[in-house]
C-alpha cells in the first residue's frame, strides 16, 4: 500500500518506502531516543495491514493490539520523502487536512504521529480514530495529546 496525502494526489508521488536496512538519506526523523534520531517505519501486523511505527535499533516497533510488536529491518520499510514535511499538534482529535494518510485499517485511516513517551523523549506512531499509539518498552501507548505529520502542499 503506498502513501495517500490527503490533501493531494502530487503530494502522493514525492513519498516513497525504502525496503532494507539501510536508512535513506531522505527518510523522514520524527523524535529521538538517547540522542539518536527515530525514522518512520512501517511493517506488516498480525491483521495483514502494514502499519506505521519506529525505526530503532536495525528493527521496526509498532504499536498493535495495546503491545509493542517488532521486525527486524528486512521484513519493514521506511519512509523517505522529497518534500518538506511538519508537525501540527491535534485538539480533540481533529486532523489538519495536510495530514499524511499512511493506510486503512478496518476502514478508519492511520496517519503517522508523534508523543511524549514516559521518559521524555518524541517518539513516533500512528494515530488512528482521535489518538496516537506508539509502541513503548514492550506495552502500546495510547496518546489523546500529540501531533500528526503534515505535508507541504503547493497552492
Amino acid at each position: 500500500l503506498g502513501i495517500t496525502m490527503v490533501a493531494t494526489s502530487q503530494a502522493a508521488e514525492m513519498t516513497k518506502w525504502s525496503m532494507g536496512a539501510t536508512i535513506p538519506a531522505t527518510a523522514v526523523v520524527a523524535g529521538q531516543s538517547s540522542g539518536k534520531p527515530l525514522h518512520i517505519c512501517r511493517m506488516k501486523v498480525p491483521s495483514g495491514e502494514q502499519h506505521p511505527g519506529k525505526a530503532w535499533n536495525n528493527s521496526c516497533y509498532v504499536e498493535f493490539g495495546g503491545k509493542e510488536i517488532k521486525a527486524g529491518m528486512d521484513k519493514a520499510e521506511v519512509l523517505a520523502m522529497d518534500q518538506q514535511i511538519g508537525w501540527t499538534a491535534v485538539t480533540d482529535g481533529k486532523l489538519p487536512k495536510t495530514a499524511v494518510q499512511v493506510v486503512l485499517s478496518g476502514g478508519a485511516a492511520l496517519h503517522v504521529c508523534r508523543g511524549q513517551v514516559p521518559n521524555g523523549e518524541s517518539h513516533p506512531g500512528k494515530e488512528w480514530k482521535g489518538n496516537c499509539y506508539i509502541g513503548f518498552g514492550g506495552k502500546g501507548l495510547k496518546m489523546p495529546k500529540f501531533e500528526v505529520m503534515t505535508a507541504s502542499v503547493a497552492p
